[in-house]
């Protein structure tokens, strides 16, 4: 199943390529139900709200598929989660294990994830954590209006570590994904038109369940080569 980043209400034939070339087919993961037409909603830049509405249909999706027996342990589900998307699943994560789904029943990949506990903007540690993630002052932020807006389900917001497995991928300096380096404001857009080399040229981090992988800093023609491989599916900047 996909869920994609902002922009993207469903995806393309090469956005689904890329994802299982990439990113699925290495890791061992089967493609098989990528596409599944799940009643998905469009993911908006009214940020809260398009989050909150993927959760609630991810839910109904997944668990109804769980129970009907459309997968298991042994056939588990492969979420692929970009973005937006990324923090959708990530929110969800615990949703799911309290439905009774089980660890071994979903495996999950995310690129770009804006939540990331590592790097996300919304999800790491450190001087930027106070924008939409220092759970040690929520109050500041509902001062700030979040609550008002719709956003204050972001608040709190990270990537699980012991829900289910899950691999992160993240170019190092993407606006979105990696606040803690110098920001790219184009690397978010590049992750389906990099190469196999660039991804597997990235540095592992394991916490629990979730592997980090950091992709290094892309020089300008490699980035500029990605964009264009990823024209197809990838035509604007997003979150």
């Amino acid at each position: 199943s996909d869920l994609g980043p902002t922009g993207i209400d469903y995806p393309n034939a090469t956005y689904i390529a890329d994802a299982e070339n990439l990113y699925l087919e290495p890791n061992g993961f089967s493609p098989n139900g990528i596409a599944v037409d799940l009643p998905f909603y469009q993911a908006s830049a009214n940020f809260g709200p398009s989050v909150a509405a993927g959760q609630n249909d991810l839910t109904l999706a997944t668990v109804a598929g769980y129970y009907l027996g459309l997968f298991s342990a042994e056939h588990p589900l492969t979420l692929f989660c970009y973005s937006q998307g990324a923090v959708v699943c990530n929110n969800d994560e615990p949703i799911l294990i309290k439905d009774g789904i089980p660890s071994d029943a979903i495996k999950i990949v995310e690129i770009g994830d804006t939540s990331s506990s590592q790097t996300g903007w919304d999800g790491a540690p450190g001087p930027v954590d106070g924008f939409l993630d220092n759970t040690a002052a929520p109050g500041s932020l509902t001062a700030l209006g979040l609550d008002a807006l719709g956003w204050g389900n972001l608040v709190g917001d990270t990537t699980p570590t012991n829900d289910y497995d899950t691999l992160v991928y993240t170019i190092y300096g993407d606006m979105w994904a990696d606040v803690t380096a110098p920001l790219c404001v184009l690397c978010h857009d590049a992750y389906l038109g990099l190469t196999p080399a660039e991804i597997s040229s990235a540095i592992p981090v394991i916490d629990g369940l979730t592997t980090y992988f950091d992709i290094p800093a892309l020089s300008t023609s490699a980035l500029d080569n990605a964009l264009l491989a990823a024209a197809g599916e990838i035509g604007r900047a997003h979150v």
